[in-house]
C-alpha cells in the first residue's frame, strides 16, 4: 500500500510539471522562452518514460508479502529449545545447563560451536523464570537477545538488543551450568548475564554485611572497590564481561592460593592457559563472603583484579551518571 502510495504521487507530480511546460510551450508569448521550454519539456518526457519513474507495481507487493512472510509470530513456549542442523557436540553425553532469567523482557538465547562459531543451538525464556535442561558436551560462546516483540526462530525479536559472551563456556560431565540474566533498567538491552558451574562460582549462603556499597567512576570508566582476597587487601575493578573474580598469579601465591584447576581464559592477546581456585574468604568493602571462586594465570596484569559476576550478580546493582551502588540482593 505504501509503495502504491508513492508511484501515484510521483505520476501525478509528473503529469502537472509535463501540462505545465506543454501550455507554456504553445501559448506562451514571450518568444525568448521557448528554447527554454522546450528543453524542459523535452526532459521532463524522457524521465516520465524512464523505468525509474514506473517502478513494478506487483514487484512492490510482491516485496511487502516477502517482509510480511520473515515473521511468524508464533511466540515458543518457556524453555521450548531449538537445536539445530549445524550442531557438532557430542550428541551422547549431555550435561545440565540452568538457565534463569531475572530480566523484565523475554530473552532468546544462542549458543555458538566455540571452533566454527556456528549458532547451533537456541532457547526461549519468559521474563522473571527459570528453566533446566540437558545441552550436548562442548564449549559455547552465548549470545543473549531480549526484545519486546516476537518475530521467528529465525530471527529472534523484531528488534533485538543483546549482550554476547566473551567467555568460553565449558559444558562438562556431571556439572551444572549456571547462567543469569538480569536487568538494571527498564530497557530491553539493559541487561547482564552471569556465568558459573557447580563446582564454582559462589557458595555462600549469604553474604554478610548491611548497607550499600556506593562506588565512584574514576578515570577511564572504571569502578573501584576496596577488598581482601584471604585476608590480603587490594583494589578490585567492577568488570561484568568477566564471568569470575580474576586476579594476578603472583597475589594468588601471596594470599596463599595454590589450587589449580586448568581452564581457559579469554584475553586482548586470544585464549590462554588458566588456573581457578577457591578463595576461603573474600571481602568488598563491608561485606564478607565465602569460598568464592577465582581464576589466576596469564593474561592479567600484576596489578589488575577483576570482580566478575559470579559475586556482582549476588548485589542489586545501580548506576547513575559516575555512581555505582551495590545492594545486597535479599
Amino acid at each position: 500500500m505504501r509503495a502504491l502510495k508513492i508511484i501515484l504521487v510521483i505520476a501525478i507530480g509528473v503529469a502537472c510539471v509535463t501540462v505545465t511546460a506543454h501550455v507554456l510551450l504553445h501559448y506562451t508569448s514571450l518568444e525568448r522562452y521557448r528554447p527554454y521550454l522546450q528543453e524542459l519539456y523535452a526532459t521532463v518526457i524522457s524521465y516520465s518514460n524512464a523505468e525509474t519513474l514506473t517502478p513494478n507495481v506487483n514487484d512492490a507487493i510482491e516485496d511487502e508479502r516477502v517482509a510480511e512472510q520473515v515473521c511468524d509470530w508464533k511466540v515458543p513456549k518457556h524453555g521450548g529449545h531449538f537445536e539445530l542442523s549445524t550442531f557438532k557436540g557430542n550428541l551422547k553425553e549431555k550435561s545440565r545447563v540452568f538457565i534463569s532469567n531475572a530480566h523484565i523482557y523475554p530473552i532468546w538465547i544462542k549458543f555458538y560451536d566455540s571452533i566454527s562459531y556456528e549458532d547451533q543451538i537456541r532457547v526461549y525464556l519468559e521474563p522473571n523464570k527459570s528453566h533446566l535442561f540437558y545441552l550436548p558436551i562442548n564449549d559455547y560462546y552465548i549470545e543473549v537477545n531480549a526484545g519486546e516483540k516476537w518475530c521467528s526462530t529465525e530471527s529472534g525479536f523484531v528488534e533485538p538488543y543483546l549482550v554476547e559472551s566473551d567467555k568460553l563456556i565449558n559444558v562438562q560431565t556431571n556439572e551444572v551450568v549456571n547462567l543469569k540474566v538480569f536487568s538494571f533498567g527498564n530497557h530491553p538491552s539493559n541487561m547482564m548475564l552471569s556465568m558459573s558451574s557447580n563446582s564454582s562460582g559462589f557458595s555462600g549462603k549469604r553474604i554478610q554485611g548491611t548497607g550499600s556499597l556506593i562506588l565512584d567512576r574514576i578515570a577511564g570508566g572504571h569502578f573501584p572497590v576496596h577488598g581482601t582476597i584471604n585476608h590480603q587487601p587490594t583494589y578490585f575493578i567492577v568488570d561484568t564481561g568477566a564471568s569470575i573474580v580474576s586476579i594476578p598469579t603472583s597475589f594468588a601465591r601471596h594470599a596463599g592460593i595454590t589450587e589449580c584447576r586448568k581452564s581457559k581464559s579469554i584475553t586482548a592477546g586470544g585464549i590462554v592457559d588458566a588456573c581457578r581456585a577457591t578463595a576461603k574468604t573474600m571481602t568488598i568493602g563491608q561485606f564478607t563472603l565465602k569460598n568464592v571462586q577465582i581464576s589466576y594465570g596469564k593474561g592479567l596484569e600484576p596489578d589488575t583484579f577483576l570482580l566478575g559476576m559470579n559475586v556482582i550478580s549476588q548485589f542489586k546493582m545501580e548506576q547513575q551518571g559516575g555512581v555505582m551502588k551495590l545492594t545486597v540482593s535479599r
